[in-house]
């Protein structure tokens, strides 16, 4: 339109928001939609790895703290005043499940840590649809799995190797397939 001899500048749509031009890819270059099931996936692996990035950080730098309230007794009471309507098993359980998580080694926590910052950046990869992803994810996996058996399920916290193995291959075994349809469809 015209005014005053000026034209208004026409808008033009924004792609990123137009759901005709939407898809799951996020480069423009690569034909390939990145399938719904791997990002559901790869959404669920994220916040898994931001959250347990920013939990074992803070377990480890807690644990002097935590040896100190269990040394002089004020976990005690304040598992005492979490749990004090419940039955008194339920203090020492959570006081027993404590001092074991107390007694794994500090590295422990730490090596966690970084072993999910690889596996976040094999995730954020694999959102790009970069294969190298994958194998960042794998590999920091793996080496989960096995710094559990060293230091975690021994101690008998809850956790298996069967229920984590499981999970983690369910996941690996998608991104696998998801990968592969990726390369059949190109």
């Amino acid at each position: 339109m015209m005014r005053n001899g000026l034209q208004r500048p026409v808008a033009e749509p924004h792609t990123a928001l137009n759901p005709a031009t939407m898809n799951d890819s996020v480069s423009p270059n690569n034909p390939t939609p990145r399938p719904r099931g791997m990002t559901t996936l790869l959404v669920l692996s994220f916040a898994n790895a931001c959250l347990s990035i920013l939990g074992y950080f803070l377990f480890f730098i807690s644990i002097p703290g935590l040896k100190a309230m269990l040394s002089n007794g004020s976990l005690e009471e304040m598992a005492t005043s979490m749990y004090g309507g419940m039955e008194e098993d339920m203090v020492e359980q959570s006081i027993q499940l404590m001092e074991k998580y107390i007694a794994v080694s500090p590295w422990y926590y730490i090596a966690m840590a970084l072993l999910f910052a690889v596996s976040l950046m094999g995730v954020v990869r694999m959102f790009k649809l970069n294969k190298m992803g994958f194998h960042f994810y794998t590999v920091s996996q793996i080496l989960m799995l096995i710094a559990n058996s060293i230091c975690i399920y021994p101690i008998h916290v809850g956790r298996t190797l069967s229920s984590d193995l499981l999970l983690t291959l369910i996941f690996i075994a998608v991104y696998y397939i998801s990968f592969k349809r990726i390369e059949t469809k190109q």
